[in-house]
């Protein structure tokens, strides 16, 4: 039977531990380390997303809501089949080409970095004054690999010329916060819900910024020399990908976006690294968004995330991103050339 100092032991032990936990989560808060979650409206009328039959892309937007088209993608109304002369880019990805930038708002479409890309090439004349329309298939919470598949079901059919794949540093981190919460509400075998998700796991993740933060960390850590599954949806979807890109012709494009971290520190490096090698030994361009970044933000480091989290850009970042990814593209004008086209 524990005596009181015994219990009064416990119970200092046991505050020491809440409030620990408690400055844990106001500083993680405070410093926005956490990752963002987009919450999948999956039963309310007018939710923007809906469970997809597809085992692999699992949810998908739902058409017609809000912003989403009726194509089922967070765009304007798209021609198809495409018009004889424009000249289109497809973008696929996560949620900062989606626009997520924090748990109250979005950015909105026309604010995105697609939308800028389009305007930049457009205003200048440029491809051999083709126009130029740039299509973004990206969908909040995907990995690569239900990019690929999202660009298979959705982005075949636009005919792109360039597919432009917006790559967020947590896609190989095993780390789609928007997918665990999906595994809990979506219609999954009771195995499937109690493996992944457990009720209070998922209350956690929903609502405590240091849960998701350490939940982040803890799916990152793999054996030495062992692939992580994240790392292998990466390459499973980039294979996919470049097999698409030999069947229909159209070239490839990897966008690297930072995380939106104290950059006279900043730990990811081999991340970029990382996915620069496996982007490049499918044969795919590469554009590391971290030097303009970090060449624009000096020592105010937060500047290009403002009001939006660790890994989303807002208005300001999106704006960059365009400017450098559009000037890669001025300096390559042969990508838009047609096929058997000389410069």
């Amino acid at each position: 039977m524990m005596t009181r100092r015994r219990w009064q032991a416990a119970a200092a032990v046991a505050v020491g531990i809440l409030v620990a936990l408690g400055l844990g989560e106001a500083v993680v808060r405070i410093a926005g380390l956490a990752p963002g979650v987009t919450p999948l409206n999956l039963t309310i009328a007018g939710g923007e997303f809906v469970s997809s039959p597809n085992p692999l892309l699992k949810y998908v937007p739902r058409p017609g809501s809000t912003t989403i088209n009726s194509y089922g993608i967070r765009e304007r109304e798209i021609a198809i089949p495409k018009p004889p002369d424009a000249f289109r880019i497809v973008v696929v990805g996560d949620s900062v080409a989606y626009g997520y930038c924090n748990g109250h708002e979005a950015i909105a479409p026309e604010e995105r970095f697609s939308a800028r890309v389009e305007r930049t090439l457009n205003d200048a004349r440029w491809a051999g004054k083709r126009p130029v329309e740039v299509i973004n298939l990206a969908v909040s919470g995907y990995d690569t690999s239900q990019e690929a598949e999202f660009l298979r079901q959705k982005g075949l059919a636009l005919d792109p010329d360039l597919v432009l794949v917006s790559y967020s540093l947590n896609d190989a981190m095993d780390a789609s916060y928007e997918l665990a919460i999906f595994r809990r509400t979506a219609g999954w075998t009771e195995y499937d819900r109690a493996t992944y998700a457990p009720t209070l796991g998922a209350r956690l993740f929903q609502y405590s910024h240091l849960f998701r933060l350490a939940w982040q960390r803890l799916g990152s850590l793999r054996r030495a020399g062992a692939q992580s599954p994240g790392e292998a949806r990466v390459d499973a979807g980039f294979d996919q990908i470049a097999a698409m890109s030999r069947q229909r012709g159209f070239k490839v494009l990897v966008a690297v976006f930072p995380m939106f971290e104290k950059f006279s520190a900043y730990p990811r490096l081999n991340r970029h690294r990382w996915a620069k090698e496996h982007a490049e030994a499918r044969g795919f361009i590469v554009v590391d968004l971290l030097q303009p970044f970090r060449d624009a933000s000096g020592d105010d480091w937060t500047r290009f995330r403002g009001r939006c989290n660790a890994e989303h850009p807002d208005e300001q970042g999106h704006a960059l991103a365009a400017r450098a990814i559009g000037e890669y593209l001025f300096g390559h004008p042969q990508l838009f050339l047609r096929p058997g086209q000389r410069p």
